[in-house]
């Protein structure tokens, strides 16, 4: 038992290191996803995933917003840039969960 521990404690600071030395942007967000303990195949993932598939009357407005959206941002600033495709597919996807009537917000149920 006391062996095991340690090999823990071993790879628990090796992980540290790897982490401290810099992820690979490729896998940066798997490799959050997966030290934070998140369940890669929840069922949010799995609905978020078709809502992106869908196709929304309201794509073009989004587009055209985001680049008015924090454009000296760094993330932001390049034209169709991961920061821009990353915040689309946000606000897209929120097309299709949330409603605005009477001045609030609600969620679609």
């Amino acid at each position: 038992m006391m062996m095991v521990m340690m090999m823990m404690t071993m790879m628990s600071l090796l992980l540290q290191e790897l982490v401290r030395r810099g992820i690979p942007q490729p896998f940066r967000g798997l490799a959050w996803q997966l030290l934070c303990g998140v369940d890669l195949h929840c069922p949010e993932k799995t609905t978020y995933s078709s809502y992106l598939k869908k196709t929304s009357a309201f794509e073009k407005t989004i587009s055209r917003d985001i680049t008015r959206t924090f454009p000296s941002h760094e993330l932001f600033k390049d034209k169709d840039g991961v920061g821009q495709e990353s915040l689309f597919n946000v606000m897209k996807v929120l097309r299709f969960v949330l409603c605005f009537e009477s001045n609030r917000w609600f969620l679609y149920r």
